[in-house]
């Protein structure tokens, strides 16, 4: 009787180690998919995981339409204004309609650069504008690209891509690069704007005019 009662004794001692060892893994499950849900959502608190959603979905679409209405508060694009934003005005009202020479004037200087119209932008060489507002010209004609330095500003351009980088900082341009004559053409208002130029048109004496831009750096 006796022997059958240390059976008993210990059949119930290693029961309840089973129990509280599953009891342990079960929790462990538990915490492990509590933890991965508040790590994918950043929520401390446990929250339901289709309030979340629903929550994220609506922060989603009222962003995309703020986005929208920022879209459509953006001001006319203009030929001569880099505005580092994706979009063109290929309906600008250019100077030129045709390929040309066109008069630049800078700090009383004039001289006259070869200037193409394309899709509502001036494109003029990176190499001749350089040369006109004395900055740094760097030309890889392999690779197609051009780097234009002044000061502390620096513009890199390749032909074929809308996307530049200015001081390293990746930015839109209204209208491709290309090569022309052995040269990249960009529009006029990137290379100007980048080196800090402002261009305008004087349209009674068939000029363009630069004027240095004062900035804090």
């Amino acid at each position: 009787m006796k022997k059958h009662w240390i059976i008993f004794i210990v059949f119930l001692l290693t029961a309840g180690i089973f129990i509280s060892i599953g009891t342990n893994v079960f929790a462990d499950d538990d915490d492990d998919e509590k933890y991965e849900v508040y790590e994918e959502y950043g929520d401390d608190e446990g929250r339901d995981h289709d309030e979340d959603e629903e929550d994220y979905e609506s922060d989603y679409e009222r962003a995309g339409s703020e986005l929208s209405q920022f879209k459509s508060q953006q001001p006319e694009e203009f030929w001569n204004i880099w505005s580092r934003q994706p979009s063109n005005n290929t309906k600008n009202v250019l100077p030129i309609t045709e390929p040309s020479d066109l008069t630049f004037s800078i700090e009383n200087r004039n001289v006259r650069l070869y200037t193409i119209p394309k899709n509502g932008q001036l494109l003029v060489s990176a190499n001749n504008f350089a040369n006109l507002v004395e900055a740094e010209s760097i030309y890889y004609p392999k690779s197609k690209i051009v780097i234009l330095k002044k000061g502390n500003a620096e513009l890199i351009v390749r032909a074929g891509s809308n996307a530049v980088f200015e001081n390293r900082v990746k930015q839109p341009m209204p209208s491709e690069a290309a090569v022309y004559e052995d040269s990249i053409y960009l529009p006029i208002s990137v290379a100007a704007n980048a080196l800090s130029y402002r261009v305008s048109w004087d349209s009674t004496n068939q000029i363009i005019i630069l004027k240095e831009i004062e900035r804090s750096w």
